[in-house]
C-alpha cells in the first residue's frame, strides 16, 4: 500500500466513524423523547426505593441476576429522578458505543475500512434494536453487548485480565454474555495463522463463567428461568431438546432476516445459502467464517429458551451485519466503477431502507406505548389527586389495553409496572393496584376507578354513580 493509499484509508476511517455516529443519532435520536413502558417502571421504582430508603437492602433478584443493570438504573435515578429523558440518552449513548465497537471488530477481522463501515451501518439499522434502545429496560442488551465486544477486542490484544473483567460485567448485565469464551476461541482460530488458541486466557474466562454460574445458583430463585432446554437435558429428552433448539434457531433466523419477511425455515435456508456462496473463492473467507461462527455462538444461550424475542437478535446481528457487508464488498472487489458497483450500492441501500422501515415501525410502537402509559397514569392522578396513604387502586376497563387490544397502541400497555408507576407519581411506597386473584385487603383505603377508552379518561366512583360515561 502506498503512502497516498494509507493516508486515504485513514482519512476514510476517520470520516466513516462520524458518519456512523450520525446514522445512530438519525435513527435512534428521537427515542429520547419516548416515555417509560411496562417493566421500566419496576426498575425505576426499585432504584427509588434504594435511594429513598424504603426498599430492601442488597440485590433484588427473582429470575435475573443483573446487578450491573440495577447499578445504572440507580445512577440514572440519582441524576434525573423519574424523568425518562436521561434514561433514554443513556441507552442512545450505549447504542453509539456498540456501533463503534462493531466497526472496530469488523476492521480487525476483515482489514477493510469499507467492510467495517458497512457492517456498522447494517448493524445500527437492524429491526432488533428498538427493543434494546427505545425500551429503557433493553439496556441489559446494550451493556452486555458493549462488554462482550470490548472484551473480545481486549482478548485480541492479549489483555486477558481486562477481557475477563469485562466478560464478568457483561454476564452480570445479561445472561446471553456467557457465550463469550467460545467467541474468544473462535476469534483465535479465525485470525491466527496457524490457529493458536490462548488456553490460559480461555481458562481464565472459564473460571469467570464458573463463578457466575455459582452466583446465579445461590442468588436466583430459578437457575435457568424460561430455559426449557435445561429441563429436557436433565430428563434425557434429547429429541425434545433438538426440536426446541430447531424451533428457536428458526425463530432467530426469521428475526435476523426480518427486513425481507421470511418464515423461520426459509430464513435459515437463505442464511445457509448465503454462507456457502460467500465461502466460494472469496479472499475474505476467514472473515466470512468468523461472521457465520459469531451468529451461531451468539445464539447458543437461546437454543433452549422458551420464547425468542426480536431484541435477542441484537448480539447475533453483529455477525449478520458483517456477513452482509462482506457480500456487498465482494461485488466491488477487483473491479473499477461499473455495473458491479451500482449493484453493490443498490443492494446495500435496499437492505438498509428495508431494515430502517421495519425498525422505525417498531420504534413507533414503543413511542405509542409510552404515550398511552402516561395518559393512563395522568388520568388516574387527575381523577384521584390526593389518595390516602397506602391506598389500594382498583381500575376497571383497562384489561383490553393491558392485553394489547387497543387500536392505537397495538402493544400491551402497563401489563407490568402499573403499581410502580403510581407509587412513583404519588411518592407513596405503600400504594398498590389490585387486579383480582389475590384477596382484596379490607384494612386499607380503596380507590375505585374506571378507564374510558373512548375519552381516554379515568372516571371516579362518583362519576359512575352520576351516569358518567
Amino acid at each position: 500500500m502506498t503512502g497516498h493509499e494509507t493516508s486515504s484509508s485513514a482519512s476514510f476511517q476517520k470520516y466513516a466513524v462520524w458518519v456512523v455516529f450520525g446514522l445512530v443519532l438519525l435513527n435512534h435520536g428521537w427515542t429520547c423523547t419516548f416515555g417509560f413502558v411496562n417493566d421500566d417502571f419496576q426498575w425505576v421504582e426499585q432504584a427509588a426505593a434504594s435511594v429513598d430508603g424504603y426498599g430492601q437492602p442488597g440485590l433484588h433478584v427473582v429470575f435475573f441476576l443483573r446487578p450491573v443493570v440495577e447499578f445504572f438504573f440507580l445512577l440514572n435515578y440519582l441524576v434525573a429522578g423519574s424523568r425518562p429523558l436521561f434514561y433514554h440518552v443513556f441507552n442512545l449513548a450505549f447504542e453509539a458505543l456498540n456501533t463503534w465497537l462493531v466497526w472496530r471488530l469488523a476492521l480487525l477481522v476483515a482489514g477493510d475500512a469499507i467492510v467495517a463501515f458497512l457492517t456498522a451501518m447494517f448493524f445500527t439499522v437492524h429491526p432488533s434494536h428498538p427493543g434494546a434502545v427505545a425500551w429503557v429496560c433493553g439496556r441489559a442488551e446494550l451493556i452486555s453487548t458493549a462488554c462482550y465486544l470490548s472484551a473480545l477486542l481486549q482478548h485480541h490484544k492479549r489483555r486477558s485480565l481486562v477481557a475477563a473483567a469485562l466478560f464478568a460485567v457483561g454476564a452480570f448485565a445479561r445472561e446471553s454474555a456467557v457465550s463469550f469464551p467460545v467467541a474468544a476461541l473462535w476469534l483465535d482460530l479465525m485470525l491466527e495463522t496457524p490457529p493458536r488458541p490462548r488456553w490460559r486466557a480461555l481458562g481464565l474466562y472459564g473460571l469467570v463463567l464458573g463463578l457466575y454460574a455459582l452466583a446465579r445458583s445461590q442468588w436466583t430463585s430459578t437457575f435457568a428461568w424460561q430455559y426449557s432446554g435445561l429441563s429436557l437435558m436433565l430428563h434425557g429428552d434429547w429429541r425434545g431438546l433438538a426440536q426446541v433448539a430447531a424451533t428457536q434457531l428458526s425463530a432467530a433466523a426469521a428475526a435476523l432476516l426480518e427486513p425481507v419477511q421470511l418464515s423461520g425455515t426459509w430464513a435459515a435456508l437463505v442464511l445457509v445459502l448465503l454462507l456457502l456462496l460467500m465461502l466460494w473463492r472469496n479472499p475474505h473467507r476467514r472473515a466470512v467464517g468468523f461472521a457465520a461462527g459469531w451468529i451461531c455462538i451468539a445464539l447458543l444461550p437461546f437454543a433452549g429458551w422458551a420464547i425468542f424475542q426480536p431484541r435477542y437478535a441484537y448480539l447475533p446481528g453483529v455477525g449478520l451485519a458483517l456477513l452482509l457487508a462482506l457480500s456487498v464488498r465482494r461485488l466491488t472487489s477487483g473491479s473499477s466503477w461499473g455495473w458491479r458497483w451500482v449493484a453493490a450500492i443498490l443492494l446495500a441501500a435496499a437492505w438498509s431502507i428495508a431494515s430502517d422501515v421495519r425498525m422505525q415501525r417498531r420504534n413507533e410502537q414503543w413511542r405509542r406505548n409510552g404515550v398511552m402509559s402516561e395518559r393512563v397514569i395522568g388520568a388516574v392522578v387527575d381523577a384521584a389527586p390526593h389518595p390516602q396513604p397506602r391506598s389500594i387502586f382498583i381500575v376497571d376497563g383497562i384489561g383490553p389495553l393491558r392485553l394489547g387490544r387497543d387500536e392505537w397502541a397495538h402493544t400491551p400497555v402497563l401489563l407490568y409496572g402499573f403499581g410502580e408507576a403510581l407509587r412513583l407519581r404519588y411518592a407513596d411506597h405503600g400504594l398498590d393496584v389490585w387486579f383480582g386473584g389475590a384477596p382484596l385487603p379490607v384494612d386499607r383505603p380503596i380507590v375505585r376507578l374506571r378507564w374510558d377508552g373512548l375519552s381516554m379518561q379515568v372516571l371516579t366512583a362518583e362519576d359512575l354513580e352520576g351516569g358518567g360515561a
